[in-house]
């Protein structure tokens, strides 16, 4: 098994020039109508939904108080790379990474 990291210069690159995450934070409150049979089933269910990572648009932008950017970083170089048989793109390299060529779509 190959344990070598492989050498960035002999990989295509995507260096996204221009592009930037913004890591905003929110707060506020929202009031959701659940049903349930008790308290603490309704308790349950809430934590439930407010767990979720896609919340299916319970919380709307009138329930915002507050957003405040908490910082913005720069998009990271993404290397054209086959790994493990799969075409991708990749923030970084692993031992038996292989560079590849642009596809039709560009990526």
């Amino acid at each position: 098994m190959e344990t070598e990291r492989p050498n960035p210069d002999d990989f295509q690159r995507d260096e996204q020039t221009g592009l930037f995450y913004a890591t905003v934070r929110f707060s506020g409150s929202a009031r959701i109508r659940i049903q349930a049979d008790d308290a603490e089933d309704a308790r349950q269910q809430a934590e439930n939904i407010t767990a979720a990572p896609d919340p299916s648009g319970w919380l709307g932008p009138d329930d915002v108080d507050e957003a405040e950017v908490d910082r913005i970083t720069p998009a990271p170089t993404m290397y054209l790379i086959t790994r493990n048989g799969k075409p991708m793109k990749a923030t970084w390299l692993e031992p038996g990474d292989l560079p590849r060529e642009p596809d039709e779509r560009g990526f």
